[in-house]
């Protein structure tokens, strides 16, 4: 019974550094958690790719958020159409992308972000101007 008390109050400690982070304050929860430094970043394609309803039967897509401890290398593989299979897609079908936004954070942050839900919202291109210190 203890052990199980120890777990469930280390992980309410990581969720509530993952509350402040998000909030601007904080230790980072993916650090915490070890899923190591590096940062966030969002694309948008320079026109929407799917046709209509979306090949993926959700939609089109036309934003991708990703994480990289090297963004410069990351971004690289992506004009090379390789890493992620949507970018790798959009290569293909002669659609661009610029890259928009960044968060600093880990993977953890990443698939927060995700979990939100609509990337355009937080597109600066798409309208929406983020708070101070994002690009």
């Amino acid at each position: 019974m203890t052990a199980v008390l120890a777990v469930v109050l280390a992980v309410l400690i990581i969720r509530d550094m993952g509350a402040s982070r998000v909030r601007g304050v904080g230790a980072d929860v993916g650090a915490a958690a070890g899923g190591g430094a590096g940062v966030v970043y969002l694309l948008h394609f320079s026109r929407p790719y799917g046709p209509g309803g979306g090949a993926n039967g959700r939609g089109t897509a036309r934003h991708y958020i990703g994480w990289a401890a090297d963004l410069e290398a990351r971004l690289a593989a992506h004009e090379r159409g390789q890493g992620a299979r949507l970018l790798a897609v959009i290569k293909a079908a002669g659609i661009g992308f610029e890259l928009v936004r960044t968060w600093p954070g880990s993977r953890v942050r990443e698939r927060q972000i995700k979990r939100q839900g609509g990337a355009s919202r937080c597109c600066p291109l798409c309208g929406v101007k983020p708070r101070g210190g994002s690009k």
